[in-house]
């Protein structure tokens, strides 16, 4: 519905913004929470609805979606918040990215592995910088991601077989 309606609106400027502040509101962290909220109930009736939702939201969700997985607690659901990441970062790539620099490790590990799902040879800029994080478990997710995307990584897999840490060498020849 959301694409007919902004494909038949596209010509008029003033409802076109009218449509633009209309998808904000639906991409704000209370609606999200609530749509998450769904896959608690019932996951395998609900997934494939939210996919879509996520997917036709595409970077107006980024921002809630980051707040929503910073506070979460629970795996499963993270990688799923991730999944959807995934979505919004094709739209909102830059924003996405921006987070690499987090303090936060957990957060900069989520961002990793969002790149890595997005399969995309532009991201290997990305995780050349993660792979010198300072944290290991970045620096691991950052193996799994660069294992994703074929070849092209294969320089950065071989600087990491010089990392300090030994599971990171161990992770790197696998990759390679």
């Amino acid at each position: 519905i959301l694409i007919e309606e902004r494909n038949r609106r596209f010509d008029n400027k003033e409802e076109n913004e009218i449509f633009e502040v209309r998808l904000k509101k639906a991409c704000g962290k209370e609606k999200i929470e609530k749509i998450l909220a769904l896959l608690d109930h019932d996951q395998e009736k609900h997934l494939e609805n939210v996919r879509r939702y996520f997917k036709l939201a595409g970077g107006y969700a980024t921002a809630a979606l980051l707040d929503i997985l910073v506070a979460e607690e629970r795996r499963g659901r993270r990688r799923l918040i991730c999944k959807f990441l995934t979505y919004c970062a094709e739209a909102d790539f830059e924003s996405v990215v921006s987070h690499l620099k987090d303090s936060r490790w957990f957060l900069v590990r989520n961002i990793v592995y969002v790149l890595g799902e997005i399969g995309d040879e532009k991201t290997i800029v990305y995780l050349e910088m993660t792979a010198e994080h300072d944290d290991a478990r970045v620096r691991l997710e950052t193996i799994k991601a660069l294992s994703k995307l074929g070849p092209s990584t294969i320089g950065v897999l071989e600087a990491m077989l010089g990392d300090a840490d030994y599971q990171i060498k161990i992770e790197a020849v696998k990759a390679l």
